[in-house]
Parts: structure tokens; C-alpha cells; sequence
């Protein structure tokens, strides 16, 4: 009798984001919110907080404590500031990447990829993003077929990319 064939590999299980969990994103006092960054602060996380909270409906602070939230590994805090960045402006590309990266950080590689991929709907030609959201899909999300065009358009736009030689490498093992 023949052998039955090997089953698929299975996809991973990955948890999914609960979003909505933003204030609202009023106008307040953005003098106040930019004078409160002037302020002598011990956390520029906390700073920008108090910002933020001074004036919600401000997309340039939520973005600015994404990023700083991230790099001071607070990635709970940038999940909030990306969410909210998006939510402020859903068409910059810039603000879809932070809520990517704070989403990824977190262990929400589903999300991050939809958010990576919204920010590459409105700015193709970005070969990081292609290899963000080529990673997740190649390693998180057990998606081969998803990483391939990724890999290929980063290879397209930087064929000298520090990571070409992987890259090929991986192209060739994943035909």
C-alpha cells in the first residue's frame, strides 16, 4: 500500500489585538500639551503622556510617544499611541509602522501584519516594511506563501539589501 502523505504543517494559533480600548480623541489644548513637554521631566514617557492627555486629538504627540514608549520598552504604552496614531491619521503610512512594530513587540503578529500591510497600500516602495511584514509571515505566522511576494519586492526595490544573500537564500528553500 502507498504511504499517506505528510500533513500539512499547521499554522500557528496567534492572539488577536482587543482594540477600542482608546479614550476619546478630542481637541484639547495643544499650547498646554507642548508646554508640558517643555517641562523638566524624570520619564519623557510620562511626559508625553500628560501631553497627550492635555490634548488627545494630537497625532503628531501619540506618534512621538510610540516611538519613545518603544524604545524604552514600554511596548503596552505603544500599543495605545499606535492605536491612537492610527485612528488620527489612518493614511499615514508612518503611523501604521509604529502600531506594526508595538503590536509585534506584544505578541500580536496578525495584527502587525494587517498594519504593515496597510502602510505598504499607502507607501509601496518601502523595503523595510516589505521585510517587516515578510518576516512575520515567514517565521510568527507560518505563511510562506504570504512572505514570498514581500521578499521579492524588497529584492526588487534594494537588490544589494544587507539581507539579499538570506533572502535569496530563504526564496530558494521556500519555492
Amino acid at each position: 500500500p502507498a504511504a499517506a502523505p505528510a500533513p500539512a504543517p499547521l499554522k500557528p494559533v496567534v492572539p488577536r489585538y482587543p482594540s477600542g480600548n482608546l479614550p476619546p480623541l478630542t481637541p484639547g489644548n495643544r499650547s498646554a500639551a507642548e508646554s508640558a513637554l517643555a517641562q523638566p521631566a524624570s520619564d519623557r514617557v510620562d511626559a508625553l503622556q500628560r501631553a497627550v492627555q492635555l490634548d488627545p486629538a494630537w497625532g503628531a504627540g501619540w506618534m512621538e510617544l510610540g516611538r519613545v514608549a518603544l524604545e524604552s520598552g514600554r511596548p503596552r504604552v505603544a500599543l495605545t499611541a499606535g492605536e491612537a496614531a492610527v485612528a488620527l491619521e489612518p493614511k499615514s503610512a508612518p503611523a501604521h509602522q509604529l502600531f506594526a512594530a508595538a503590536l509585534a513587540r506584544s505578541g500580536y503578529p496578525a495584527d502587525a501584519a494587517e498594519q504593515l500591510e496597510q502602510a505598504l497600500a499607502i507607501a509601496p516602495g518601502n523595503a523595510p516594511g516589505h521585510l517587516a511584514v515578510a518576516g512575520l509571515y515567514a517565521r510568527e505566522l507560518g505563511e510562506p506563501e504570504r512572505a514570498r511576494p514581500h521578499y521579492e519586492r524588497v529584492l526588487a526595490l534594494e537588490p544589494h539589501h544587507p539581507q539579499s544573500e538570506a533572502i535569496r537564500a530563504w526564496l530558494a528553500a521556500n519555492p
